[in-house]
């Protein structure tokens, strides 16, 4: 079991996150979304349920 202090930590956390909204018009490079791409291939996911589905887009494409 987690001490207090641990848990208060934790909620903080939860808290204080921010979802970034702002983008730039600017292409990510081939190298850095492979980087991204394996770190989210080795994240864990609940009960190992692994329900991610990723799709990497290039140019300006609208997704439905």
């Amino acid at each position: 079991m987690k001490d207090s202090s641990e848990q208060l930590g934790i909620c903080e956390a939860i808290r204080s996150r921010k979802s970034c909204m702002d983008y730039l018009d600017q292409y990510v490079n081939l190298g850095t979304i492979y980087q991204i791409l394996d770190a989210a291939r080795w994240a864990p996911s609940g009960v190992n349920h692994q329900p991610a589905q990723i799709a990497v887009l290039g140019k300006k494409q609208k997704v439905n």
